[in-house]
Protein backbone atom coordinates (compact mmCIF):
# COMPACT_ATOMS: atom_id res chain seq x y z
CA UNK A 1 0.00 0.00 0.00
CA UNK A 2 1.33 3.23 -1.00
CA UNK A 3 2.52 5.73 2.29
CA UNK A 4 -0.86 8.10 0.66
CA UNK A 5 -3.50 5.48 0.65
CA UNK A 6 -2.05 4.50 4.32
CA UNK A 7 -2.43 8.68 4.91
CA UNK A 8 -6.42 7.92 3.81
CA UNK A 9 -6.45 4.38 5.83
CA UNK A 10 -5.85 6.54 9.27
CA UNK A 11 -8.29 9.12 8.49
CA UNK A 12 -10.98 6.26 8.31
CA UNK A 13 -9.85 4.58 11.18
CA UNK A 14 -9.93 7.77 13.14
CA UNK A 15 -13.53 8.73 11.91
CA UNK A 16 -14.90 5.32 12.76
CA UNK A 17 -12.68 5.71 16.32
CA UNK A 18 -14.94 9.02 16.62
CA UNK A 19 -18.35 7.45 15.91
CA UNK A 20 -17.20 4.50 18.36
CA UNK A 21 -16.36 6.52 21.43
CA UNK A 22 -19.03 7.27 24.45
CA UNK A 23 -21.50 10.36 23.63
CA UNK A 24 -19.49 12.04 27.06
CA UNK A 25 -15.96 11.53 25.82
CA UNK A 26 -17.19 12.68 22.17
CA UNK A 27 -18.86 15.94 23.53
CA UNK A 28 -15.40 16.88 25.24
CA UNK A 29 -13.66 16.04 22.13
CA UNK A 30 -16.18 18.53 20.89
CA UNK A 31 -15.54 21.25 23.07
CA UNK A 32 -11.92 21.08 23.12
CA UNK A 33 -11.34 21.37 19.27
CA UNK A 34 -13.86 24.00 18.86
CA UNK A 35 -13.02 25.97 21.89
CA UNK A 36 -9.14 25.47 21.96
CA UNK A 37 -8.27 28.86 19.63
CA UNK A 38 -10.35 30.89 21.61
CA UNK A 39 -9.15 29.64 25.08
CA UNK A 40 -5.62 30.49 23.94
CA UNK A 41 -6.44 33.40 22.78
CA UNK A 42 -7.76 34.25 26.28
CA UNK A 43 -5.19 33.59 28.40
CA UNK A 44 -2.52 34.91 25.67
CA UNK A 45 -4.35 38.29 27.17
CA UNK A 46 -4.80 37.84 30.78
CA UNK A 47 -0.91 36.69 31.25
CA UNK A 48 1.37 38.15 28.48
CA UNK A 49 2.99 41.48 28.55
CA UNK A 50 6.49 42.95 27.13
CA UNK A 51 8.90 40.99 25.01
CA UNK A 52 9.05 37.50 24.08
CA UNK A 53 9.56 35.06 21.33
CA UNK A 54 7.46 32.44 20.08
CA UNK A 55 9.57 28.84 19.18
CA UNK A 56 7.71 26.86 16.31
CA UNK A 57 4.95 29.02 15.19
CA UNK A 58 5.06 27.82 11.68
CA UNK A 59 1.47 29.27 9.96
CA UNK A 60 -0.33 29.04 13.33
CA UNK A 61 1.04 32.13 15.77
CA UNK A 62 -0.44 33.01 18.61
CA UNK A 63 -3.16 35.80 18.52
CA UNK A 64 -1.90 38.27 21.29
CA UNK A 65 -3.22 42.08 21.81
CA UNK A 66 0.01 43.70 19.68
CA UNK A 67 -0.57 46.89 22.23
CA UNK A 68 0.64 44.90 25.32
CA UNK A 69 3.47 42.70 23.72
CA UNK A 70 6.47 42.32 21.42
CA UNK A 71 7.06 38.80 19.82
CA UNK A 72 10.42 37.68 17.48
CA UNK A 73 9.67 34.54 16.05
CA UNK A 74 12.00 31.49 16.28
CA UNK A 75 12.49 28.32 13.84
CA UNK A 76 14.10 25.95 12.70
CA UNK A 77 13.18 26.24 8.75
CA UNK A 78 12.44 29.12 6.62
CA UNK A 79 8.92 29.61 5.34
CA UNK A 80 9.86 28.12 1.66
CA UNK A 81 11.56 25.07 3.25
CA UNK A 82 8.54 24.55 6.04
CA UNK A 83 6.53 25.23 2.15
CA UNK A 84 8.06 22.20 0.60
CA UNK A 85 8.23 19.52 3.08
CA UNK A 86 4.48 20.09 4.40
CA UNK A 87 2.86 21.56 1.90
CA UNK A 88 1.65 24.58 3.83
CA UNK A 89 1.25 28.05 1.15
CA UNK A 90 4.48 29.95 2.21
CA UNK A 91 1.89 33.50 2.71
CA UNK A 92 0.41 31.18 5.81
CA UNK A 93 3.90 30.80 7.43
CA UNK A 94 5.49 33.18 9.87
CA UNK A 95 8.81 34.20 8.86
CA UNK A 96 11.23 33.92 11.55
CA UNK A 97 13.68 36.45 13.05
CA UNK A 98 15.89 33.43 13.79
CA UNK A 99 16.58 30.45 12.89
CA UNK A 100 17.61 27.69 15.98
CA UNK A 101 16.46 24.28 17.18
CA UNK A 102 13.79 24.63 19.45
CA UNK A 103 15.74 23.85 22.27
CA UNK A 104 19.31 25.38 21.53
CA UNK A 105 18.97 29.05 21.98
CA UNK A 106 22.15 29.53 23.06
CA UNK A 107 22.16 33.15 21.34
CA UNK A 108 20.32 34.10 23.86
CA UNK A 109 21.07 35.73 27.27
CA UNK A 110 19.76 33.73 30.27
CA UNK A 111 16.83 36.08 31.76
CA UNK A 112 15.89 38.04 28.83
CA UNK A 113 12.28 37.57 27.90
CA UNK A 114 9.38 38.08 29.80
CA UNK A 115 7.85 35.11 27.89
CA UNK A 116 8.23 32.27 25.79
CA UNK A 117 5.42 30.96 23.98
CA UNK A 118 5.74 26.82 22.21
CA UNK A 119 1.91 25.89 21.31
CA UNK A 120 1.90 22.28 19.93
CA UNK A 121 5.57 22.29 19.71
CA UNK A 122 6.69 20.37 22.87
CA UNK A 123 5.38 16.58 22.03
CA UNK A 124 7.50 16.73 18.72
CA UNK A 125 10.89 17.32 21.03
CA UNK A 126 12.87 14.40 21.35
CA UNK A 127 13.91 15.86 24.87
CA UNK A 128 10.99 17.61 26.59
CA UNK A 129 12.80 18.07 29.77
CA UNK A 130 15.62 20.00 28.41
CA UNK A 131 13.34 22.11 25.69
CA UNK A 132 11.77 23.64 29.13
CA UNK A 133 14.98 23.91 30.76
CA UNK A 134 16.02 25.80 27.54
CA UNK A 135 13.00 27.60 27.53
CA UNK A 136 13.10 28.67 31.14
CA UNK A 137 16.63 30.00 30.86
CA UNK A 138 15.69 32.34 28.28
CA UNK A 139 13.07 33.57 30.72
CA UNK A 140 12.94 36.40 33.35
CA UNK A 141 12.37 35.80 37.11
CA UNK A 142 8.37 35.80 37.09
CA UNK A 143 8.66 35.63 33.51
CA UNK A 144 5.41 33.38 31.95
CA UNK A 145 5.95 30.18 29.71
CA UNK A 146 3.15 29.52 27.46
CA UNK A 147 2.43 26.21 26.55
CA UNK A 148 0.02 23.77 24.71
CA UNK A 149 -0.35 20.64 23.53
CA UNK A 150 -2.60 18.48 21.81
CA UNK A 151 -5.19 16.26 23.32
CA UNK A 152 -4.12 13.02 21.89
CA UNK A 153 -7.85 11.12 21.86
CA UNK A 154 -8.74 13.81 19.21
CA UNK A 155 -6.42 14.18 16.36
CA UNK A 156 -5.93 11.75 13.96
CA UNK A 157 -2.05 11.31 14.39
CA UNK A 158 -2.25 10.69 18.33
CA UNK A 159 -5.75 8.68 18.38
CA UNK A 160 -4.02 5.14 18.22
CA UNK A 161 -1.34 5.97 20.68
CA UNK A 162 -0.78 6.22 24.27
CA UNK A 163 1.54 8.78 25.76
CA UNK A 164 4.85 7.68 27.20
CA UNK A 165 4.86 7.64 30.99
CA UNK A 166 6.87 10.29 32.86
CA UNK A 167 9.98 7.45 33.42
CA UNK A 168 10.81 7.46 29.92
CA UNK A 169 10.68 11.75 29.37
CA UNK A 170 12.89 11.61 32.62
CA UNK A 171 15.15 8.56 30.84
CA UNK A 172 15.57 10.73 27.72
CA UNK A 173 16.92 13.57 29.34
CA UNK A 174 19.14 11.77 31.58
CA UNK A 175 20.64 9.31 29.21
CA UNK A 176 19.89 10.55 25.67
CA UNK A 177 20.09 7.51 24.24
CA UNK A 178 21.76 6.93 20.95
CA UNK A 179 18.57 5.06 19.06
CA UNK A 180 16.22 7.88 20.35
CA UNK A 181 15.44 9.36 17.51
CA UNK A 182 15.27 6.27 15.59
CA UNK A 183 12.82 5.06 18.21
CA UNK A 184 10.16 7.89 17.89
CA UNK A 185 10.42 7.65 14.22
CA UNK A 186 9.67 4.17 14.09
CA UNK A 187 6.84 4.31 16.29
CA UNK A 188 5.39 7.42 14.42
CA UNK A 189 5.72 4.97 11.08
CA UNK A 190 4.41 1.71 12.36
CA UNK A 191 1.60 3.02 14.65
CA UNK A 192 0.39 6.54 12.98
CA UNK A 193 1.43 5.51 9.33
CA UNK A 194 0.42 1.78 9.47
CA UNK A 195 3.40 0.67 7.57
CA UNK A 196 4.59 -2.31 8.66
CA UNK A 197 8.64 -2.60 9.76
CA UNK A 198 8.69 -5.69 6.94
CA UNK A 199 7.42 -3.90 4.42
CA UNK A 200 9.45 -2.09 1.96
CA UNK A 201 8.32 1.27 2.86
CA UNK A 202 9.19 1.22 6.12
CA UNK A 203 13.15 1.47 5.60
CA UNK A 204 12.76 4.19 3.21
CA UNK A 205 10.41 6.20 5.63
CA UNK A 206 13.10 5.45 8.28
CA UNK A 207 15.66 7.20 5.43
Amino acid sequence: MAIGEKSVDRQERFKKYLRDIKAFHHAILNITEKESQMARTYYADKYLSGSGIEVGAESNPLIVNNKKVAIEYVDRLRPEETSRIYAIPSEYIVTPHYLAEADALGFFPDKNFDFVIANHLLEHMLNPVGAMIEWLRVLKDGGILFLTVPNYRCNEYDFCRKPVDINHVINDYRTHPPDMKDEHWREFITKVEGIDPEDPAFKKRME
